[in-house]
């Protein structure tokens, strides 16, 4: 049942991009003069990715040798809308994108959470950050605030001691007979 859904989720696509490539043949015929041909100007009755899971946009190897934010940049200008991290898990396990990590998802959700090039724009949904401009910014200054901020765990003592600095002392020549 899972493949006629697949199948169906394609057939869906096809039809789509046909119906966008007949619109652009129409306007094309029109702008050069020739008169348009028999198939009429078509508004497609969905818009580019909806409808269609994410898997149906992935095929086997899709993410060879990228990265995790570079696998889910590509996904996310194919599919053309915000995913969830489920969904893009489930479309790099469709295209048997291997993560490195016992917990799959976190691994998307901590790379996606720390790059720039993405913002959450729901919980645990994403979109490129070139999409949305002032979630961008916003991003941007909270990345730029902890990164200087000084880690946890370093504290200096007030009344520590300076420690003591090791200086190599140098030897003069001795001349052996």
């Amino acid at each position: 049942m899972s493949e006629s859904n697949h199948l169906e989720a394609v057939l869906q696509q096809l039809l789509q991009e046909r119906a966008e490539l007949d619109n652009l043949i129409t306007a094309l015929q029109k702008r050069i003069g020739r008169p348009a041909s028999e198939s009429k100007l078509t508004i497609p009755a969905t818009p580019a990715g909806v409808g269609v899971s994410p898997t149906s946009v992935v095929y086997r190897g899709a993410f060879f040798n990228l990265s995790v934010t570079k696998a889910a940049e590509k996904l996310l200008k194919t599919f053309g809308r915000p995913l969830k991290t489920p969904e893009i898990l489930s479309a790099f396990q469709e295209a048997e994108y291997n993560l490195k990590g016992k917990h799959a998802r976190s691994v998307i959700y901590t790379a996606l959470l720390r790059s720039r090039d993405f913002v959450k724009v729901l919980p645990d949904t994403w979109d490129l950050a070139e999409r949305h401009p002032e979630a961008a910014a916003k991003k941007a200054e909270e990345l730029a605030a902890k990164a200087v901020k000084p880690k946890k765990g370093k504290k200096v003592a007030k009344n520590a001691a300076p420690k003591a600095e090791f200086k190599p002392t140098v030897v003069s020549e001795v001349k052996v007979a």
